[in-house]
């Protein structure tokens, strides 16, 4: 896993978050190790969402384009939403 967990929450604890949400591809890759040329292509069309709450599961929101892939290489992240692009 590359999130750095503790360094997240210790970001959303000063900044009083009570979530991270990251869009780009980058950010969507180290939060969730969810990675594919398609989010790279077209920017935003993923979303990864981490809870500071660890009652709330991490959630990752892809495109129905994804989830072939998603099969293929898993995301860590225990919600996945897809939704039609």
């Amino acid at each position: 896993m590359l999130l750095n967990r503790e360094r997240a929450l210790e970001i959303m604890d000063r900044e009083g978050l009570d979530a991270l949400v990251a869009v780009t591809a980058n950010n969507v890759y180290y939060r969730s190790d969810f990675e594919t040329d398609f989010l790279y292509d077209v920017p935003w069309v993923a979303c990864a969402i981490l809870p500071r709450d660890p009652s709330i599961p991490a959630c990752l929101i892809v495109t129905e384009i994804e989830a072939a892939v998603l099969v293929q290489r898993p995301t860590w992240m225990p919600e996945v939403k897809i939704y039609f692009f």
